[in-house]
């Protein structure tokens, strides 16, 4: 009996919670902040250089692991726009690391400065 798997996942092994692509080491990261509205939290967010986006994830329960639900470009640029990390700072705002043209690169800092329908999150100060 030979046993066999879409990504070739070994037997006994849990299959990976999400397909991105092509991969890079940039890695999933999720959004448990309260520096952005509610809708964002707990999003899993992957910066993707091929396709110049952030992506996000919305994920829910399914028995013992997750499954992604819906999926949005957070962020989307030219092609001059590589993301390749994102993390959330001490001040709460997501940050965004872009190789750039691969010569200048640039740090992005993501904040909420609200809307019609949803007041603005200021920043937690750096000095406390």
């Amino acid at each position: 009996l030979k046993r066999a798997a879409a990504f070739g996942e070994l037997p006994g092994r849990t299959m990976p919670l999400l397909k991105t692509g092509r991969g890079e080491p940039c890695g999933l990261f999720t959004y448990n902040y309260s520096r952005l509205p509610e809708a964002y939290r707990g999003l899993l967010l992957y910066p993707d250089p091929h396709d110049h986006t952030v992506r996000a994830y919305r994920v829910s329960a399914v028995g013992s692991t997750f499954k992604a639900t819906e999926e949005f470009s957070l962020i989307a640029g030219g092609d001059a726009f590589r993301p390749c990390w994102v993390a959330t700072g001490p001040d709460g705002a997501l940050y965004v690391v872009d190789r750039g043209d691969g010569k200048n690169g640039r740090l992005l800092r993501l904040r909420w400065s609200g809307t019609d329908d949803e007041k603005e999150l200021p920043l937690r100060p750096l000095d406390s």
